[in-house]
């Protein structure tokens, strides 16, 4: 009995007079903290979208991949069971990982998925499904389902529709 009391009286006193104006500055800090968070995330996301944009090597690399990822599903399998590293696979990866880079970036909150998604959905949809006879292959020949598993998560939530 004694504890609720001790809340009741806590509840009047934060609710009483001077202690509003506490609480009011504090809801409202949080609520200015939260924004420049997101705020923040927007403009890493805007920064490193458009700085890929220009990136030569990235560029390049996007060129290769997409004339491998438009073969068929054979030659996908191929170039995953060649081991030697060629330009071609090296493309492949490059573009693979940075796939996996930014579902890590969207799943821990430091890259904006609206935006991400905005400008990528359709890409990145079409570059998994095509992608996954190599995917596969990959897991396989190196026995670990982990590779590009973020990727594809990522990839299955925005076929679903389902909106950051």
């Amino acid at each position: 009995m004694d504890i609720l009391k001790q809340m009741q009286s806590t509840i009047y006193e934060l609710i009483n007079g001077t202690n509003v104006m506490s609480i009011l500055a504090i809801v409202f800090s949080v609520g200015i903290a939260i924004w420049v968070y997101n705020r923040g995330r927007q403009v890493l996301t805007y920064q490193n979208l458009i700085a890929l944009s220009w990136d030569k090597d990235y560029l390049e690399a996007r060129k290769v991949f997409i004339k491998i990822r438009d073969n068929d599903k054979e030659e996908l399998i191929e170039l995953a069971k060649s081991i030697q590293s060629s330009e071609d696979m090296t493309a492949v990866r490059s573009i693979l990982n940075w796939y996996e880079i930014v579902a890590q970036g969207i799943e821990s909150k430091i890259l904006d998925e609206k935006m991400v998604k905005d400008y990528y959905k359709t890409t990145l949809i079409t570059d998994y499904k095509k992608m996954m006879p190599f995917i596969e292959e990959t897991r396989r020949l190196y026995a670990n389902d982990s590779f590009y598993i973020k990727f594809q998560a990522l990839a299955k939530k925005w076929n679903n529709n389902k909106t950051p």
